[in-house]
């Protein structure tokens, strides 16, 4: 039956220490994610300004090139008209990336050049507005009147025919009243920052990941520490459950010496006196007498008792294993369990083999307790009792042609391996686990039981 106060307390161990590292590795990792949140939106933001400072000084450079290449151009031709006309080609034809141009309006918005919408050249386009409600031209107006500067807003990309956002740079020609400029489209702006925005989700993900594995890890680790305590101590307690149960063990083989001892040369001895003193008296007595069948009588009971007595003392310990071992005290019992039973017994010893005085007594005990076993339950005609050895184990059998083991969970005849029911085997079982072998029982309905014993040879000579 379960120690629920024990798995109740180990459970509480358990949770002790797992608890707090959970606790403290949630909280240290709920604060990285915060931290590193902010620092992810701060990183976006610093790239995101990074970015838009190389791109406006980009498209600063453009406009400054234009702009020498025009100034040149005026310093050069005298004829205004004809002057207007070179920058209108020059920087029609000037490009840069895959969507770059310029253009040129004069301040009142009248478009002057337009290389990817021609059709609206010489059209005043003042109030134009884009996607956000931003009047671009005038706005862009204002800012090349002031000195130029850059203006944010949503234009058509060539490339894809479709409104984008952009930076606009523009400059004042006062010359001749125009504002040329260009623009450059910071849409890839938004697919860097949605490339960075992955990478730090797979990072917080991989993070996660190994801040769980490490907490998995530890926490088994925890629970196989706890575990390896509690089995180390689980086996030693085990270990000295065996030493107990082995004393025990002793002290009964000692007692049972002492009472066989006193049986024999105490009670046994008066009892033979008695007998002696009644067959005296018979002699004595008319041999046609009442008396003298009374006394015929006791006399034949007197023995019987005696007879008992002497068999109880063999039982509690026989003086054969004691003074020549085993074997012969295995064969002696097997001849007197035969003769008072009338079951045929046939045993096979093993020659030239003494074992330690533990390891014989607890052979003795399990053929002794088997032998009881089949005369109380098998209903069998025959047993037989045999040994072997080989190099790593000595191995007793004892096999009976009765009605084999009867068990409520099979009644269908199947054989039942492993079969320890009642105090009689599991003692057998301890006895024999005492000394690191084990004990098989194989058994069928009707078809007799079989008991095998296996003794490493190694517990045997270390106990030798």
């Amino acid at each position: 039956m379960p120690d629920y106060g024990i798995c109740s307390l180990k459970l509480k161990i358990i949770l002790l220490a797992i608890i707090p590292l959970v606790v403290v590795i949630t909280v240290i990792s709920l604060m990285f994610f915060l931290g590193s949140i902010d620092l992810a939106k701060e990183q976006r933001r610093i790239i995101k300004e990074n970015i838009m400072a190389e791109k406006k000084y980009e498209l600063q450079s453009y406009v400054n090139i234009a702009m020498y290449s025009i100034y040149h151009i005026i310093n050069v031709n005298e004829d205004k008209e004809e002057a207007k006309e070179q920058v209108k080609t020059l920087l029609n034809n000037m490009r840069f990336d895959s969507d770059g141009y310029f253009f040129v309006y004069t301040m009142d918005g009248t478009n002057i050049l337009h290389p990817m919408l021609p059709e609206i050249q010489g059209k005043n386009v003042w109030h134009v507005k884009d996607k956000n409600g931003k009047q671009v031209i005038k706005e862009l107006s204002a800012i090349a009147k002031n000195g130029g500067g850059f203006f944010q807003y949503c234009w058509n990309k060539p490339s894809v025919n479709k409104d984008m956002p952009k930076i606009g740079y523009v400059v004042s020609l006062p010359q001749w009243g125009w504002m040329v400029g260009s623009g450059i489209y910071i849409d890839d702006i938004d697919e860097e920052i949605k490339n960075f925005n992955d990478q730090v989700t797979n990072s917080f993900n991989n993070t996660f990941v190994r801040v769980m594995i490490v907490t998995i890890i530890s926490i088994s680790m925890i629970i196989l520490f706890i575990l390896s305590i509690n089995i180390s101590e689980k086996k030693l307690a085990d270990k000295k459950l065996k030493e107990l149960t082995q004393r025990i063990v002793d002290l009964q083989e000692a007692e049972r010496a002492r009472v066989a001892r006193e049986l024999h040369d105490g009670i046994n001895q008066l009892l033979v006196c008695i007998k002696y003193s009644l067959e005296a008296a018979k002699e004595h007595v008319n041999k046609k007498s009442a008396a003298e069948q009374e006394l015929q009588c006791g006399i034949q009971r007197l023995n019987e008792a005696i007879q008992e007595i002497r068999r109880i003392s063999r039982d509690l310990r026989p003086s054969l294993l004691d003074h020549l071992g085993l074997f012969p005290a295995l064969e002696a019992l097997c001849r007197d369990f035969s003769r008072r039973t009338n079951i045929d017994v046939r045993y096979i010893a093993v020659d030239n083999l003494r074992l330690a005085s533990e390891v014989e007594t607890t052979l003795y005990r399990i053929a002794q307790e088997a032998l009881t076993n089949v005369e109380r339950h098998a209903n069998a005609t025959q047993v037989r009792l045999w040994f072997k050895v080989n190099k790593l184990a000595l191995m007793m059998y004892i096999e009976d042609n009765g009605q084999g083991i009867l068990s409520s969970h099979q009644s269908n005849g199947t054989a039942i391996t492993d079969v320890y029911r009642g105090v009689g085997l599991r003692n057998m079982r301890e006895r024999i686990g005492y000394h690191g072998g084990e004990m098989l029982i194989d058994t069928k309905t009707h078809n007799g039981t079989k008991i095998t014993i296996k003794l490493p040879l190694l517990s045997i000579q270390e106990a030798a």
